[in-house]
């Protein structure tokens, strides 16, 4: 999160068979949310950090 210093991520993953699972609880100035993925492929990692990222730009949005 280069973008949100002082920015807090809390995270934990794990794997089940060939999937793998990712979540994490993200604080950061304006926004406070949850995120959570299941993959099973083997791009997962870049896949995650790349909806990770789309997500945080839908964060602390105005509705």
């Amino acid at each position: 999160m280069e973008r949100w210093p002082g920015a807090h991520i809390y995270r934990k993953t794990g794997t089940w068979r060939q999937y793998r699972h990712d979540s994490a609880l993200v604080e950061r100035p304006g926004a406070r949310y949850a995120i959570a993925a299941l993959c099973g492929t083997w791009r997962c990692e870049q896949e995650v950090l790349a909806f990770g990222r789309e997500a945080d730009g839908c964060a602390g949005a105005v509705r």
